[in-house]
């Protein structure tokens, strides 16, 4: 052990390889520390670890949610045009966005209904109405005559945005 703590008392033809062993573990240890900032830095690994926390706690909304306010946003749109194929097409994607959101938060079932059959009143505030609002939407799916007036897409759009905003998307 002394060895290490001073080289002056190894043995003069091993001293040389005490300190090419030595300089050879160095650049080994530079070497992988490169390797391992050069992988962190090339891969997502940090985003998902860290990055997404970090802005989940500083934004207080789940990651990603932009993309969501931004689609919610053209879907609301529609509603101006004062075409009933519009209304009809405004209710179709924001319950695709539901949709979305829910298979964001891990939510695996296999169709929006089950999904939101999983869903309590402490997940979503609204969830009576919005079971009720999703039969307007396979009314519009089912039936090709359904009427729909700007007033009632009003009142289903709305049910929708305080399901996202529960759900903390919006």
């Amino acid at each position: 052990m002394e060895y290490l703590i001073d080289p002056s008392l190894i043995p003069y033809p091993y001293l040389y390889i005490y300190l090419g062993a030595r300089v050879l573990f160095i650049g080994l240890s530079v070497f992988f520390v490169f390797i391992i900032f050069y992988s962190l830095a090339t891969t997502s690994w940090i985003r998902f670890r860290f990055w997404e926390d970090i802005v989940e706690f500083v934004m207080f909304k789940p990651y990603g949610s932009n993309k969501y306010a931004k689609e919610w946003k053209k879907i609301l749109k529609k509603i101006d045009t004062g075409i009933e194929s519009e209304y009809k097409l405004a209710v179709i994607e924001a319950d695709a966005l539901l949709d979305d959101m829910l298979k964001f938060m891990g939510y695996t079932e296999e169709t929006t209904e089950e999904k939101v059959e999983r869903l309590t009143s402490i997940d979503i505030a609204n969830i009576n109405e919005l079971r009720e609002v999703r039969k307007t939407r396979n009314s519009i799916i089912q039936e090709p005559d359904f009427k729909l007036t700007e007033d009632n897409v009003r009142e289903v759009l709305k049910v929708y945005e305080t399901s996202f905003k529960s759900l903390g998307f919006l």
